[in-house]
């Protein structure tokens, strides 16, 4: 009977958990365009993750003139480039690369911003101040303008990019989990929980993130297609990722002087960036909308 009293809570918690885990699938499956979203985005990572299997990443990168700027057909279903390497196995593993970057960095920004906006509102007075106007000065800067500048001294590469938009993120996250904290750290239970002498990281983690997770889910997710741009217009620009790695702005940009004889170079390689945005996009609104506990219908 002890043992029952014991696990009872833990039980009934793990139950309302899943239970609001069922609630925000049932209202995130009414949405046509997240599920579409999410049906897009899922093919796409998985066509990343399984590239090697689809073709070799030394197929995507062998140089062969012979074959150079062929139309698409079966045997090269997205057409040859300059080099006459194959379009389409460049793209999918170009997509390795944006949506690598485009997640790790979004989420190394939340993690980053997040914890500096919820530390910010946490203590508050002078720290708080010092804090948000610093961030005030990175956000005065062209979220692009800063990445340029950070890629540019830092040199090219994947770690740099993912530094140089990390950066350039964390004023946003930062605002956003400190707006969200503002209107918690000021609530009866959490002065209670001082009071008992409960420590500040017990309180972060017990009380403050559970209450500011989810609207910090719906900016990283949202804010992945930001990531996956700005990396295509770095590589576009030629700061981000170096021949021969493909990247999809990279491919834009190799395919720049063949966009009149060969249009079919630049349009896949956007359209890859486009279905990629929107689908995150589309994801990041039905998560909004079912992480809302205003819509219950």
């Amino acid at each position: 009977m002890e043992t029952t009293k014991i696990n009872a809570p833990f039980e009934v918690i793990t139950i309302k958990k899943q239970s609001q885990m069922k609630e925000i699938w049932r209202r995130f499956k009414k949405n046509k365009l997240a599920m579409t979203g999410l049906i897009v985005l899922t093919v796409m990572v998985l066509a990343a993750v399984f590239a090697e299997q689809i073709g070799t990443y030394e197929t995507a990168i062998t140089l062969n003139v012979k074959n150079k700027l062929q139309n698409p057909s079966w045997h090269h279903v997205f057409g040859t480039d300059g080099y006459g390497r194959d379009l389409f196995l460049r793209c999918v593993h170009g997509g390795r690369v944006s949506l690598f970057i485009g997640f790790v960095a979004s989420i190394a920004g939340m993690l980053c911003g997040g914890l500096l906006g919820m530390i910010s509102a946490y203590y508050g007075n002078k720290f708080d101040n010092i804090v948000m106007r610093t961030l005030d000065v990175f956000s005065a800067i062209p979220t692009i303008l800063l990445a340029l500048t950070l890629v540019a001294a830092l040199g090219q590469g994947i770690f740099n990019i993912i530094v140089a938009l990390v950066i350039s993120r964390i004023p946003a996250f930062a605002r956003i989990v400190r707006a969200s904290t503002l209107g918690v750290v000021d609530q009866e239970y959490i002065e209670a929980a001082r009071a008992g002498g409960t420590s500040d990281l017990h309180i972060m983690v017990k009380h403050i993130i559970p209450n500011v997770v989810s609207p910090l889910i719906v900016q990283t997710t949202m804010n992945v297609s930001s990531m996956i741009l700005q990396t295509a217009s770095l590589s576009f620009l030629g700061l981000g990722i170096s021949a021969p790695r493909p990247e999809w702005g990279a491919l834009i940009s190799e395919a720049k002087e063949f966009m009149r004889i060969k249009p079919f170079m630049i349009i896949f390689p956007g359209l890859c960036i486009i279905l990629a945005s929107a689908s995150i996009n589309l994801l990041g609104d039905g998560l909004r909308d079912a992480l809302d506990p205003r819509l219950k219908s």
